[in-house]
């Protein structure tokens, strides 16, 4: 869960995203995730940014450029 706070912090530091979604260990075994929106480049170099702080304790990140409306709906409650 520190990963993730550590991650997303890093994240929004480095470029224009935004949070949209935030779950925190409740239900997830003590995991943690979040998702961020924004241009593509940006999200490419707050994912960058949130991979180096979070270090090996980073279970996955994914990039989906131009996500479909289904998808999105999904995504971000």
């Amino acid at each position: 869960m520190c990963a993730a706070i550590a991650a997303a912090d890093a994240a929004c530091k480095v470029a224009y995203v935004i949070v949209r979604d935030v779950r925190f260990a409740v239900d997830l075994a003590g995991k943690a995730y979040f998702t961020l929106t924004g241009a593509l480049d940006a999200i490419q170099s707050a994912s960058h940014a949130a991979n180096e702080a979070a270090g090996d304790r980073i279970v996955g990140l994914e990039v989906i450029a131009q996500p479909s409306p289904d998808l999105r709906g999904r995504l971000f409650r």
